[in-house]
């Protein structure tokens, strides 16, 4: 059995991408890894390739989505 967060995670991936692509982006890659790192979305709109973190969360009492993508977790893909 898969746990609720993942399925959740999957569908929040899901609307994201049918998201971007109704919006013109051209997805390159989907849960791109490279050693522990991984990248949720890999995209390229309007000359620029675009690396997509997916945060779903079914209440904001987590907090804002941009705060779970903090220097350390940026400075893994640099």
């Amino acid at each position: 059995m898969t746990a609720s967060h993942l399925i959740s995670g999957k569908n929040g991936e899901d609307i994201a991408r049918k998201f971007l692509l109704a919006k013109g982006y051209d997805i390159l890659d989907e849960n791109w890894r490279f050693e522990k790192a991984e990248i949720d979305l890999i995209a390229f709109f309007e000359r620029k390739l675009i690396f997509i973190e997916v945060k779903t969360r079914s209440a904001i009492g987590f907090g804002q989505p941009e705060t779970f993508v903090d220097k350390k977790k940026q400075k893994c893909y640099n």
